[in-house]
């Protein structure tokens, strides 16, 4: 078996999750952990799953989601994966079959997609002392751009080297490009894409994302299924709205 936990985050792309996590199965890694974060009128994607029968795929739900803010979706899977290794996929990527055979992570180096060259930047294969080094994403970048970007930038400054990936080990299902920035209130409405994405760099620049930033808290609570937990932050809040 690879010591290693599958992270990836969805929000309403059940038909695209449900093409890609057959791939990810054949591979013979510790456990796939998916975190939905979603609201109560999201697609579930528990009705993928459970007709597995995979104890290696492990769901994590969030509840009252309402905005798709993957850097905080992305640290959540982080801090609950299990492994010490972490591979973070997009959802709609896939893996050949010699990808763990030719990219492997050490304490000094971590693998990534390349951000500015290609659409497959949505990859990162490192360790938890990375994340936590770095502590993670940056939550600060609410809406669509350079989160990928800036995470390699501050691996890359705490001293981690960085290695790219072997893109021909990695496809990439393509999908209309205003996918990403669903959920995201007026920022969707928008023309001009590229604001968002210097918006984003100036914020990182303004408000660096260091180990004194704090992250969102979550309380982890296991449902009736063994493999199923529903993550609920600022819990008065959702105990009143419940």
């Amino acid at each position: 078996m690879t010591n290693v936990s599958i992270c990836t985050v969805i929000r309403n792309r059940n038909e695209i999750f449900r093409s890609t996590i057959p791939n990810w199965l054949h591979f013979d890694v510790f456990e796939i952990l998916v975190v939905d974060f979603k609201d109560d009128a999201c697609e579930s994607v528990w009705d993928i799953v459970e007709p597995l029968d995979d104890p290696r795929i492990k769901v994590i739900e969030t509840k009252h989601e309402y905005r798709w803010i993957s850097a905080i979706a992305r640290n959540l899977a982080c801090e609950y994966a299990m492994s010490d290794k972490m591979l973070m996929l997009d959802v709609d990527y896939t893996l050949s079959q010699n990808f763990f055979e030719r990219h492997d992570v050490a304490d000094y180096k971590f693998i990534s997609g390349d951000a500015e060259q290609d659409s497959r930047s949505g990859l990162i294969y490192w360790t938890k002392n990375q994340f936590r080094t770095v502590n993670g994403y940056n939550e600060n970048l609410m809406y669509w751009g350079h989160a990928d970007t800036d995470l390699y930038n501050r691996l890359s400054q705490a001293g981690f080297v960085q290695e790219y990936a072997d893109l021909k080990c990695v496809a990439h299902r393509l999908h209309d490009r205003n996918m990403s920035f669903e959920n995201q209130i007026a920022l969707y409405r928008s023309s001009d894409k590229g604001v968002f994405l210097h918006f984003n760099r100036y914020l990182c620049d303004s408000m660096p994302w260091t180990t004194q930033s704090e992250k969102i808290k979550w309380s982890l609570i296991q449902t009736e299924h063994p493999n199923k937990s529903l993550a609920v932050r600022n819990l008065r809040k959702h105990i009143q709205r419940e």
